[in-house]
């Protein structure tokens, strides 16, 4: 019985359709109404053909471009969204006479500093390394901390390279991990991984120097931890 009457009552309302008035407003806007309007020069708004959609006129398309691209300008300013380290000047912790050589590509930047000589990467002895793989999610396929396993492990396989310490630390931003490691020619070397979660933003800062320079590159690495 409730359905049959829920019918009844829907079928009522269908056959039933109400008038509709277009209605000049005081401040000139037009608005549509099952009512009449109390004071207008327009006509009774025409009705639209049962099961056939109006087309678009030349004003409509406009508005609705216009729509889309601002949903898209939207998207996009949300996910260039990053780290708070993108727009802070690392530079100023660097001395004047410091060499510097820096690498950038989609999803990856670095940044090479060495009070020592050096052309490439491939030469580079003494220095801090900064690494920043953006967006990994989108550029790694993976979130930022299985990418800081995924280098860790790197280190940790490398029999070339003789493994002294690791150990999480704390920190109120980022999930922060290290490893201390030996390289050939008893170069000392720290990486240390701080992961932004939130951003799935990584930073690899890695600090290496031969043992009576090592002292000095510590200290320049360490003013840049201190500001992450």
């Amino acid at each position: 019985m409730f359905a049959l009457g829920g019918m009844l009552l829907v079928l009522s309302v269908v056959a039933k359709k109400p008038e509709l008035y277009r209605c000049l407003q005081k401040d000139g806007t037009v608005v549509i109404q099952d009512r009449m309007c109390m004071v207008t020069d327009l006509q009774k708004a025409p009705t639209k053909p049962e099961n056939k959609p109006l087309k678009p006129t030349l004003k409509s398309k406009k508005e609705s471009l216009g729509a889309s691209v601002t949903s898209v300008q939207k998207s996009s300013f949300s996910e260039t969204k990053r780290s708070p380290y993108f727009t802070f000047g690392w530079e100023r912790f660097i001395p004047a006479n410091w060499l510097i050589y820096r690498q950038k590509a989609s999803g990856y930047e670095a940044t090479w500093w060495s009070e020592t000589k050096f052309t490439s990467p491939a030469d580079f002895i003494d220095g801090v390394v900064l690494r920043v793989y953006k967006n990994t999610m989108a550029y790694e396929k993976q979130g930022a901390f299985a990418q800081a396993l995924e280098h860790y492990h790197g280190i940790r396989d490398n029999d070339r390279f003789k493994l002294l310490d690791s150990q999480f630390k704390n920190h109120n931003r980022f999930k922060v991990f290290n490893i201390k490691y030996q390289q050939p020619d008893d170069i000392l070397t720290i990486t240390e991984y701080y992961i932004d979660e939130r951003h799935n933003d990584l930073f690899v800062l890695t600090v290496q120097a031969r043992p009576s320079l090592w002292t000095k590159q510590w200290e320049l690495a360490a003013q840049i931890i201190e500001h992450f």
